[in-house]
């Protein structure tokens, strides 16, 4: 469905639109020269930094949640591999349900993410 528009509603929209562009610039320009304003952003971004540092190092020490996640990953593998083997030994017409080959396939990618020796930082970065 295509809509026209008179000439004067498109005069109409190239001021308003202008006029837009005008309050943007005079925004950013007031933001720019108050220095209160610039401070506390920057000093923000710095705490944000700090914040995320300190996260960061209490993270590496603790191996706990690492060990956790994988064991309960390894444990979803046993469970689905004897889940399917039990099904297929009850009835061997019966077909494997999509929900574990699924949850299988979901737990042993997780499992290999998990395991992988690649660093936060993707493969260039363990140089």
């Amino acid at each position: 469905m295509t809509t026209t528009m008179s000439e004067p509603d498109v005069k109409r929209l190239a001021e308003e639109v202008a006029a837009t562009s005008t309050l943007q610039e005079g925004v950013a320009d007031s933001i720019a020269s108050n220095s209160a304003l610039t401070e506390s952003i920057a000093s923000s971004s710095e705490l944000q930094e700090q914040v995320a540092q300190r996260y960061a190092s209490a993270l590496e020490g603790d191996r706990l949640p690492f060990r956790i996640a994988v064991v309960v990953l390894g444990l979803t593998i046993i469970g689905v591999l004897i889940g399917a083997i039990w099904i297929k030994l009850d009835d061997p017409a019966t077909a494997i349900p999509d929900v574990m080959v699924a949850m299988g396939t979901a737990a042993i990618a997780a499992l290999a993410g998990l395991l992988s020796p690649i660093g936060a930082g993707g493969r260039g970065s363990q140089r």
